[in-house]
C-alpha cells in the first residue's frame, strides 16, 4: 500500500542549543537576513523589494515584514516616495 512503517526511523540531534556553548553565536536566520537586507541597502540604496528578494532567497513578503521591523527599530528608514525614494541606512 501507500503506507509507510515509520518504525525504523531514528530522529538525532543535540541536546543542547549554541547558546549553551560560549563564544558560539546562534545561529538565526532572521537576524542574518535582516542583516543582508541593511547590508544591500547600504551599497544600493534604491534596491527594490524584489532585487532583494531575489539576493536573500526569501518571499517577497517576508522581506517586506523584514523591513518594516528594521524601520520599527530605525535601523533604515524610507526617503521620498515608494517609486523614486531610497532606502537610508541608520548608523
Amino acid at each position: 500500500g501507500l503506507g509507510r512503517d515509520f518504525d525504523d526511523v531514528q530522529v538525532s540531534g543535540t541536546s543542547g542549543t549554541a547558546a549553551d556553548v560560549p563564544d558560539v553565536p546562534d545561529d538565526d536566520p532572521v537576524a542574518e537576513a535582516k542583516e543582508a537586507i541593511v547590508r544591500y541597502m547600504g551599497e544600493n540604496p534604491k534596491i527594490t523589494y524584489e532585487e532583494l528578494s531575489k539576493k536573500i532567497s526569501l518571499g517577497r513578503k517576508t522581506v517586506q515584514r523584514y523591513i518594516q521591523s528594521l524601520k520599527d527599530a530605525r535601523r533604515i528608514r524610507r526617503i521620498g516616495s515608494e517609486r523614486s525614494g531610497h532606502w537610508e541606512v541608520v548608523e
